[in-house]
Formats: structure tokens, C-alpha cells, sequence
């Protein structure tokens, strides 16, 4: 497990779902969140908003996933 904790080694997804069903855990306390992985830039959504190669559904679309991933607890 080390091995894999350290990331010198990789795992298929299926053998994580194994090892929180063997270990009794649930999948998301093996796995970081998104948030952990990628923090966010603090302009995203006047990035968004400016973006003009988004349709105006696109952009909504956008603004209302990174207003909700913004304000979700880590």
C-alpha cells in the first residue's frame, strides 16, 4: 500500500473499489477530491463569463458547476 500511497505505483480503478470493499471503507476516503487535486484559480468565473467562444447555455452551464465546486465543502 505504500507503494501506491508514495504514487511510484498506479492502480487500475477497479482494484481501488476492491481494496475500500475489503477494507469496509467508502471508495471517497481513498481518493482525494477534486478540490485536493486541482486547486482552483480565483478568476474562474470571470474567465468563464468572458470566455466568447461559449455559448450562452455553455456558460451557464459552466458558471453554475464552478459556483457549486466552489462553495462544497472539502
Amino acid at each position: 500500500m505504500a507503494q501506491f500511497e508514495a504514487g511510484h505505483q498506479h492502480l487500475p480503478l477497479e482494484t481501488i473499489y476492491q481494496v475500500a470493499q475489503a477494507l469496509s471503507a467508502d471508495i471517497y476516503a481513498l481518493l482525494p477530491s477534486l478540490r485536493d487535486l486541482a486547486p482552483m484559480s480565483p478568476d474562474i468565473l470571470g474567465k468563464v463569463a468572458r470566455d466568447a467562444s461559449l455559448e450562452p447555455g455553455e456558460r451557464e452551464a459552466l458558471l453554475t458547476f464552478f459556483r457549486r465546486y466552489m462553495t462544497a465543502p472539502k
